[in-house]
């Protein structure tokens, strides 16, 4: 694993930090948005589903439920495990399967993914990046997270929440004696 200090880990939401003695496994699914900067973590969601001979998670159920958990404009962009750090691998590994049960074979390949590791005895979250989605591509340690204060002020200067159309049709009505008097509106 190279370690890369160019890299930066953004979290939007508060930090997570796992039960002590939490059993090894992905534990958290990390959400990002294409329209914020890349490795911007905006939410962290619990893995719910796993499955009964382990403590790995069910990504068929996950992403079932993730479908309908994840808004239009966020997606999945990472996981958060417990462990040593070749836990990372393992979560990111978990991700990119995921990824394709959300969004199809294919998509987002070349999206960076996110595996964070929890020491379960520190309670320190260290994070790893995989650029391509591909873990045989090898993993890079991140350096730097920065925990921002003000997260919706960041969001508000840096991303795009809402993109709405309003289908209105209203009829404006003027006087043709008085073309150049003030327009009326008929509601």
């Amino acid at each position: 694993m190279a370690d890369d200090s160019n890299r930066i880990v953004r979290l939007l939401c508060r930090s997570i930090h796992l039960h002590k003695g939490s059993d090894p496994g992905i534990h958290h699914w990390l959400i990002g948005s294409p329209f914020l900067p890349p490795l911007t973590i905006v939410s962290i969601l619990r893995c719910i589903n796993t499955t009964p001979s382990s403590s790995s998670p069910d990504l068929h159920n996950e992403s079932n439920d993730l479908k309908t958990l994840i808004p239009k404009g966020f997606h999945l962009i990472g996981a958060l495990s417990s462990g040593d750090d070749t836990s990372a691998r393992a979560a990111i590994d978990a991700a990119r399967e995921l990824r394709k049960l959300l969004y199809g074979e294919g998509t987002g390949e070349d999206q960076p993914l996110i595996g964070g590791v929890e020491n379960s005895d520190s309670d320190e979250v260290r994070f790893f990046v995989c650029e391509s989605g591909n873990v045989n591509s090898g993993l890079e340690r991140v350096t730097s997270v920065i925990q921002e204060e003000d997260p919706e002020k960041f969001v508000w200067e840096n991303g795009c929440l809402v993109r709405c159309e309003l289908p209105i049709k209203l009829p404006i009505y003027y006087p043709l004696k008085n073309p150049t008097g003030e327009c009326f509106s008929k509601t």
